[in-house]
Formats: structure tokens, C-alpha cells, sequence
């Protein structure tokens, strides 16, 4: 499964909130820049989270 493939699936079941990047474009990723040591590296993250039916009991 590919992390499109993922994505979609994730997206589909409400599992994930779709955030707008610094441009203003909703592409379902979020980039971070991420610190190692001296090193700084940007990586792009999707944002999952539990629909709102699902915390309902």
C-alpha cells in the first residue's frame, strides 16, 4: 500500500483532518522541520486523528 493509498483510505473513514500547508493549499500533509544534533531535516507529516462518531459511547 502505497502513502497515497493510505491516505485515502484514512481520509474516507474520517481518520484524517486534511490541514491547509503555509501556502494555503490543502494537500493532506504538514511540513516539520525536525532536529537531529546539528542536523535540521524537513519532513512532511499527515495529521490522524479519531473521527468524532468514534468518541461517542
Amino acid at each position: 500500500m502505497s502513502g497515497s493509498d493510505l491516505l485515502a483510505v484514512l481520509t474516507k473513514y474520517g481518520y484524517h483532518e486534511t490541514p491547509t500547508d503555509a501556502r494555503g493549499e490543502r494537500d493532506g500533509t504538514v511540513q516539520r522541520r525536525v532536529r537531529s544534533g546539528s542536523a535540521t531535516t524537513n519532513v512532511r507529516v499527515i495529521k490522524i486523528s479519531a473521527p468524532k462518531e468514534a468518541l461517542e459511547i
